[in-house]
């Protein structure tokens, strides 16, 4: 009798153990799921700061280049006074279209500071973008910066373009001497 308790008692605990070592393997397939399930979901979530596909920035962009000429003009040129010159004259909407895009990449950049969206995927999507937009730009938020005494404003902006353009910069390097 006592034997029969003793393997049973033993059959309990390698029944126990064998459990408790599927549970613990089970959590840890759990978590590698879930941790790439949110890193799934950050990437996807980056997709939507796309300009691509949103028709309503590309009218922006296209209004921006039409009266600023972002793509020949040297970057930095544009300031407040520019700016201000235009939207008395032939752009009135050109400071709500500026704060739209710049905005978006500034919300696209704080996203990426929280880990919200993918910065490899907001990079290669939107790399040129940010660092056009940026240098282009830089005189005219320099300005509004002082203008509202507000040394933050675009600071996320600035940061990632700053980044991301040194990042661009090795890459070009390493592309000639490789």
């Amino acid at each position: 009798m006592e034997t029969a308790t003793l393997t049973i008692q033993i059959l309990t605990l390698f029944v126990i153990a064998v459990g408790a070592i599927v549970g613990i393997v089970q959590l840890h397939l759990l978590r590698k799921q879930i941790i790439a399930d949110h890193d799934w979901n950050r990437r996807v979530t980056a997709l939507r700061f796309s300009f691509s596909d949103d028709p309503g920035i590309a009218e922006i962009r296209s209004r921006l280049d039409e009266h600023l000429k972002v793509g020949t003009r040297r970057p930095g040129e544009i300031s407040l006074e520019e700016i201000q010159k235009l939207s008395n004259t032939e752009y009135p909407n050109i400071r709500t279209d500026l704060q739209c895009v710049l905005g978006r990449l500034e919300s696209m950049c704080i996203a990426i500071k929280n880990s919200i969206v993918d910065e490899q995927v907001c990079e290669d999507m939107l790399r040129g973008v940010v660092i056009l937009y940026y240098r282009f730009f830089s005189q005219y938020i320099e300005d509004v910066r002082t203008l509202r005494n507000n040394p933050k404003i675009y600071a996320y902006l600035e940061a990632h373009a700053r980044k991301w353009d040194e990042r661009n910069k090795d890459i070009e390097v390493r592309h000639l001497t490789g």
